[in-house]
């Protein structure tokens, strides 16, 4: 499921708003368990992570 900017753009600012904020906090945990275990990779399913949730329910591919 997902909704495209040009066929209702206020429902689409909020997904990636709400996408946004769920990728800071995604973020901000990778950041603290660094912080708390010391430095390792970050590996880029990780990455793929932080992709699908700032892309959920707005691109197909997300987190790909």
């Amino acid at each position: 499921m997902s909704v495209r900017e040009k066929d209702s753009p206020e429902l689409f600012a909020r997904v990636q708003e709400q996408n946004l904020l769920r990728q800071y906090d995604l973020l901000a945990n990778c950041i603290e368990i660094g912080l708390e275990k010391g430095i390792e990779d970050f590996d880029k399913y990780t990455l793929w992570s932080l992709n699908q949730a700032a892309v959920a329910n707005i691109a197909q591919f997300g987190g790909r």
